[in-house]
């Protein structure tokens, strides 16, 4: 690796302030794709970047060279990063950081440590976790630049900090991240006229567009309302295992990734939205639970976050063609969540026997409507049969009226126990009091449901409407839900327990939750 005369590297620094690409191709060495180098390239021009992308394009992969192409362009600058975790900021941004750095042509000034980049006491590149506005105080340069990658998870207050270290003329600010949430800087960044616009989504990266894959608009589409009909094609054709087939990328998003979210996801829901076209979800303010909020709640930080207490499962039960599910948290906690098809409510009762309680304070809530009322009598007897089990069971009709009879002035009723729930849940969500189980299926269940406002009152969509609307039932995350149901559960549930187990509790499940409704 060659080393500089101070003269040559007054004249590279110059050309890479001047020219990005060649910082990229030439310093680097590396091979960025045309749009990379269109993100780089407005930090450079503009004062606020903003951009939101489908997954997979290299987004931390152009941040973190960003990041170092500003450190390389103007001397005692500094760069500030931050995302969601911690984790994500030493294992995906600053990890890419450490790769070009050790991959350069040309050696690096300074030295790199796991999440910093110091050339001088004045002159360096910092990772910071964005759980703290005050990790974002002391950071002061004629030139600086701030990038918050996955932008879209970054709480409200880390946007006021980051707001109050750019107030120098030659600041630079880049926000990039799938557009998971409606509503924040974000989402506003994107309709605002401060900040230079950037939208990725798949059908413009390489590996579609050199295979001639192209978005089908609705005027042209065979199939009502089917973008990806391009896709569907060249799968099941067999045309992508051809030898005319061109990967161009192999690390980048994929056509056949992008078919099989058709089938795990589903044309149209949030993650949809937000994954594949690069956009922020269509359902907006009437999704429940916003998709960002579901993904902080999978994540190992939250896990080791939030309070752990008694078992509860929730048992959804489902035929015709449905999953069953049960889902066991300990506390706020989510442990796991399993589903499969049900030919008979036998296997459900199976599955249910199999459950291991940890203590007299275990209780299995069973959705008692349809298929599961055989379900719980089951259940009931094996409560009354066997003394040594430890099961309270509790069946939940989710029909009934809610627990919730008079919420106080100025907010809304509920228009069942199943809306009573579901908003509760989303409260949780909300206030980051919950963590979940890493699972596909259970994400895009839970961002896909929405609520509406009827007759005064708060309602949450059924399973038929949201069958219809994104072509299945959100089995997992009734589950999830079905297990936070009140235990009085209203006028119509009797909680059925073994007598050994009397000594529990109640759960108090509204308790400081109501005032934080809006």
């Amino acid at each position: 690796m060659p080393t500089l005369t101070p003269k040559q590297a007054q004249t590279l620094t110059r050309a890479i302030r001047k020219s990005p690409r060649f910082f990229l191709r030439d310093y680097l060495g590396a091979d960025p794709w045309h749009t990379q180098i269109s993100i780089i390239e407005s930090v450079r021009d503009n004062r606020v970047t903003t951009v939101r992308s489908c997954h997979g394009i290299g987004k931390s992969w152009i941040a973190a060279r960003t990041a170092a192409w500003f450190l390389m362009a103007y001397p005692n600058s500094v760069v500030v990063t931050t995302a969601p975790t911690g984790r994500q900021v030493k294992e995906i941004l600053w990890r890419e950081f450490r790769v070009a750095a050790k991959k350069a042509k040309y050696k690096f000034p300074g030295k790199t440590l796991t999440t910093q980049h110091e050339i001088s006491d004045k002159w360096y590149a910092i990772g910071v976790s964005a759980k703290d506005p005050d990790n974002f105080q002391g950071f002061h340069a004629d030139h600086i630049l701030v990038i918050v990658d996955e932008a879209a998870g970054v709480n409200e207050p880390i946007f006021e900090a980051v707001d109050a270290l750019v107030t120098s003329a030659n600041a630079r600010v880049l926000y990039i991240g799938n557009p998971t949430s409606v509503g924040g800087t974000f989402y506003d960044s994107h309709r605002s006229h401060l900040a230079n616009k950037l939208h990725v989504s798949c059908w413009m990266t390489p590996n579609f567009t050199e295979n001639g894959i192209k978005r089908c608009e609705a005027i042209d589409c065979k199939l009502p309302n089917h973008p990806a009909e391009a896709v569907v094609e060249a799968i099941e054709s067999g045309r992508e295992q051809s030898p005319e087939w061109k990967i161009p990328r192999p690390h980048l998003v994929s056509v056949r990734w992008v078919y099989e979210r058709i089938f795990k996801w589903g044309i149209g829901t949030p993650l949809w939205d937000s994954r594949v076209e690069g956009e922020f979800p269509k359902s907006g303010t009437r999704a429940l639970i916003a998709l960002n909020l579901v993904e902080a709640a999978m994540t190992e930080e939250r896990h080791a976050e939030v309070k752990v207490g008694p078992s509860r499962f929730g048992v959804d039960s489902a035929g015709g063609g449905d999953m069953s599910a049960i889902y066991h948290r300990r506390g706020q906690k989510g442990e796991s969540i399993r589903a499969w098809l049900t030919p008979d409510t036998t296997a459900i009762n199976d599955e249910i026997e199999k459950l291991n309680p940890t203590d007299h304070l275990t209780q299995v809530k069973i959705e008692a409507m349809g298929l599961g009322i055989p379900i719980y009598d089951a259940a009931a007897r094996k409560v009354r049969e066997n003394p040594h089990w430890l099961h309270k069971i509790i069946p939940v009709n989710t029909a009934d009226p809610p627990t919730v009879k008079d919420p106080g002035p100025g907010e809304y009723e509920f228009a069942n126990l199943r809306a009573e729930m579901w908003w509760q849940v989303s409260r949780l969500f909300i206030n980051g009091e919950i963590a979940v189980p890493d699972d596909e299926e259970l994400k895009v269940e839970l961002s896909a449901v929405e609520w509406y406002l009827k007759n005064g009152k708060i309602h949450v969509e059924d399973k038929k409407e949201l069958r219809k609307r994104i072509g299945r039932s959100p089995d997992r995350a009734d589950a999830l839900v079905i297990s936070y149901a009140p235990v009085d559960g209203g006028d119509n549930v009797l909680v059925l327990e073994n007598p050994e187990s009397r000594r529990s509790t109640p759960e108090t499940y509204t308790s400081g939750l109501l005032g934080k409704q809006f």
